[in-house]
């Protein structure tokens, strides 16, 4: 089975969103890719999956966080990393495909998600407390 890591990147009560096409719809999505052949190399390689997508589609360096939740969707496992600490500036735009990036409040993404799995991870994160 494949499988992708999901990169959430909170500052505080806000959450970088990627606007891109998905399934045929433009919509607010988070940043994250498929997990490679490199990145099974490492005993963490969901971690190392993710530190590579970051370094790739944003050009920052993330510490990797715990995993928020999995869930498989059409043939693909995803996991899903909370990311609350990074180097480097956040672009305006992904550097793989160049969608827009902006940050946004928690409570206006969470009712935009429309993959239910992913919808109740992000809506248990909102009530967990903010980072200082």
């Amino acid at each position: 089975m494949n499988e992708s890591v999901i990169l959430v990147l909170r500052s505080k009560d806000l959450v970088l969103c990627e606007w891109r096409d998905f399934r045929g719809t433009q919509q607010n999505c988070l940043p994250g890719g498929a997990v490679e052949d490199l990145d099974r190399q490492h005993n963490d390689y969901i971690g190392a999956a993710a530190v590579r997508e970051a370094a790739e589609e944003l050009g920052i360096t993330v510490e990797p966080g715990r995993i928020l939740g999995e869930f498989t969707s059409e043939a693909v496992r995803f996991h899903v990393m909370l990311v609350e600490s990074w180097t480097g500036e956040i672009p305006t735009s992904n550097r793989d495909n160049e969608n827009e990036l902006k940050w946004m409040p928690l409570e206006r993404f969470a009712p935009s998600i429309r993959i239910e799995p992913l919808k109740q991870i992000i809506e248990t994160l909102m009530s967990a407390p903010l980072p200082p």
